[in-house]
């Protein structure tokens, strides 16, 4: 029988705890993008005297308009890079 390779595991550098921090900054500005609306809707509401009906129309166009972009985003990604159009 033979012994099977063994991988020497390294102790992250510098540089990946970096790119983990800032991966982690850019979801959590994500998760947070996904609040903004809900947040400001009831100052919508009161300056624009919008009822509930076209307050949700407010809300779904946020929506809409966010997987729009991510679309768009996507198909920039994969022509120029992912790095570079993160950063």
């Amino acid at each position: 029988m033979t012994a099977a390779p063994t991988t020497q595991e390294s102790a992250p550098t510098r540089r990946e705890w970096l790119g983990l921090a800032v991966l982690s900054i850019g979801l959590g500005l994500i998760v947070l993008d996904g609040t903004i609306v809900g947040v400001a809707l009831p100052a919508i509401i009161g300056d624009l005297h919008l009822d509930l009906t076209d307050a949700q129309w407010v809300n779904s166009l946020y929506a809409v308009l966010l997987a729009a972009l991510l679309l768009s985003t996507g198909n920039l990604a994969d022509r120029w890079g992912r790095k570079r159009l993160f950063l």
